[in-house]
């Protein structure tokens, strides 16, 4: 039985550090809108909520934190980049401003927060290199859309997302080096 430990309390993250991981994911959003979209970011067409991913921010160091002293599990970079993109879906904190220019560009203004999770996601697992285009095509019946439907209609809790980016990548690196994994 574990022992309820009153005295321990979560420290925080200094202020130098969620300056640092804040301008780190408005950079990511910024790519991201320019590589969506094909046109340079423009900060008239969104709005940033900085409180709000700060927030983000915060919420996945204390997530992070929670396993590591209860279960004594390190996070890795793939269910680190699953937090983040959890917190994008429960606290929105992109939108867009100026519709007629954006809808041009993305398929639907209301996805902007699970596109861009969704892109936050992919753009860790694809650090390992296993990714083929395919994996990342976005149409009618593809792993983006199904992606896209569930981040949107589907309550996903903070456990299943974490193990859904583990799965991903074990699906893929199973699929790469099946020999590897048995």
């Amino acid at each position: 039985m574990c022992e309820n430990n009153t005295t321990a309390q979560y420290q925080g993250m200094p202020k130098a550090e969620i300056h640092e991981a804040l301008n780190n994911l408005c950079q990511l959003f910024k790519g991201f809108v320019e590589l969506s979209g094909g046109l340079p970011f423009n900060r008239d067409n969104f709005l940033i909520d900085n409180y709000a991913l700060a927030e983000v921010i915060v919420r996945a160091n204390k997530r992070k934190e929670y396993y590591r002293y209860f279960h004594g599990m390190k996070i890795n970079q793939y269910k680190s980049a699953a937090l983040h993109a959890y917190w994008i879906l429960k606290l929105r904190p992109f939108t867009v401003i100026n519709r007629e220019y954006i809808v041009k560009h993305l398929r639907d203004c209301a996805e902007l927060n699970e596109a861009f999770a969704i892109n936050l996601i992919y753009s860790e697992l694809a650090h390992t290199m296993r990714f083929t285009k395919s994996d990342l095509e976005k149409g009618p019946g593809t792993y983006h859309e199904k992606l896209m439907y569930s981040f949107r209609y589907r309550s996903i809790s903070i456990d299943a997302m974490l193990l859904l980016v583990e799965s991903v990548n074990l699906e893929v690196l199973q699929r790469t080096f099946p020999e590897a994994l048995g």
